[in-house]
């Protein structure tokens, strides 16, 4: 009986392949396994926080306070906290943060909540470190009243494969928190995420300006861009109703980044009007240029603005001097509630 076997040079050339193989599609993988759990330990962390907010809120201990410790005080009531730093924001957050951007933060800079991306709320930002290994920098507004049932900050989570939301007054508290604490990568928008806040944006595009009805707060191109994938439908509440299938879909992080923020994307009319009101107003008009995202879109191409002429799919439509790029091209941002 004839007996047929692998030679030593085909093992040798399929074991080759299943190497090459391996190198290829291995570190995506493993990629796509860490991001998968960044997000899990973010929507777990954004669930805790806002039933403990909501809690208090319905027991009438989130407003009237004066400062971020007795913010936290009455936080400790909810959520397990074993470590709380108000000197030196390093010794309960890691140090530095890579911003999305690349560039690199020390911890040591922050100061206030205008830091954080908000205006100044009078008191102090704390590090806090939780019970679950979350590590986080938070800011409470004396101000806050539950009274403004306008302006909502969504903690998301899912539960039963469904997205969930709290919602609360964007005015109560800034925070921004580090799901894997001390551990790499560090970096905002993958382990490191803000809620109501954003590390890194330039001080001119820190300040929310009041356009006509619209608080509108320039972000530029400080945001990170999220992946858009169809068949795992991973984070299809910004992906919008067509999907690019872009690992980097600018457009999803650009609407991650406004909700974050307690706002919104602006849709193409609001531009519109945005443009209008800054004609009409030098002083605040110089502090806006370029070409800025709007939700609303044709295909895979948002439309955009730049100084509030409008283009889709590379055609001007009136007059203006450039056009927007696909969803996967980084464009600036305004936020607005």
């Amino acid at each position: 009986m004839n007996r047929k076997a692998f030679t030593l040079a085909e093992v040798l050339i399929t074991l080759s392949i299943i190497g090459i193989v391996a190198a290829i599609t291995l570190p995506s993988l493993i990629q796509e396994y860490k991001d998968r759990q960044y997000k899990i330990q973010s929507t777990n962390f954004q669930r805790k926080f806002g039933e403990a907010l909501k809690i208090m809120d319905i027991q009438s201990n989130l407003q009237g306070l004066s400062t971020t410790e007795e913010f936290i005080s009455e936080l400790k009531k909810q959520i397990k906290i074993t470590k709380v730093c108000t000197t030196k924001l390093t010794e309960c957050f890691d140090n530095p943060v890579k911003l999305a951007d690349g560039t690199i933060l020390d911890i040591s800079d922050i100061k206030t909540s205008s830091d954080l991306g908000r205006p100044d709320y009078e008191t102090n930002i704390a590090g806090v470190q939780f019970a679950d290994g979350v590590t986080a920098l938070l800011a409470y507004n004396p101000k806050y009243t539950n009274n403004d049932t306008t302006k909502t900050i969504k903690f998301s989570y899912i539960k039963e494969g469904k997205l969930n939301l709290v919602n609360l007054s964007t005015g109560v508290v800034s925070i921004i928190f580090d799901t894997t604490g001390y551990e790499k990568p560090n970096q905002v928008g993958v382990d490191i995420i803000g809620v109501n806040a954003m590390l890194g944006g330039q001080k001119s595009s820190n300040e929310v300006v009041q356009v006509g009805p619209y608080q509108v707060l320039d972000i530029g191109t400080g945001y990170t861009a999220l992946p858009c994938i169809e068949s795992t439908g991973i984070n299809s509440e910004y992906c919008g109703s067509s999907y690019s299938d872009y690992t980097n879909d600018y457009y999803a992080g650009a609407q991650k980044a406004c909700v974050d923020l307690g706002m919104q994307l602006p849709t193409t009319t609001q531009l519109v009007e945005i443009y209008a009101y800054l004609t009409q107003d030098e002083s605040i008009a110089t502090k806006f240029s370029g070409v800025y995202m709007a939700s609303t879109y044709q295909g895979t191409r948002p439309y955009c603005g730049a100084g509030g002429r409008l283009f889709r799919d590379g055609i001007n439509l009136d007059n203006g001097g450039s056009a927007c790029a696909q969803k996967n091209t980084r464009t600036k941002v305004i936020c607005i509630q």
